[in-house]
């Protein structure tokens, strides 16, 4: 069976940024990869929406952002086609 893909946010524009990121992190490193496929989005202070594919250790750490391989995103929501669009010009 093919895993699910599941998307995980974290951060925002919250006082509970910090709190967010130890969630995130303890979601994502106890994930069954066999059941699922995580889709790490993390969202700074300010708003902006970024896929995170880096190393799980960052994320607590608030370090995420810095890994060159961020990109930004945003959510497309049509009806039946929820999708998650990279906005580095790959679709």
């Amino acid at each position: 069976m093919k895993p699910m893909d599941i998307l995980v946010l974290f951060g925002g524009c919250s006082t509970e940024y910090g709190v967010s990121l130890e969630s995130a992190h303890a979601v994502l490193s106890h994930m069954d990869p066999e059941k699922y496929r995580p889709i790490p989005v993390g969202i700074t202070r300010e708003g902006a929406w970024y896929w995170y594919p880096g190393p799980l250790e960052a994320i607590p750490q608030d370090r995420w952002l810095e890994s060159p391989a961020c990109v930004p995103c945003t959510l497309r929501l049509d009806r039946g086609n929820c999708t998650l669009l990279l906005l580095d010009g790959s679709e």
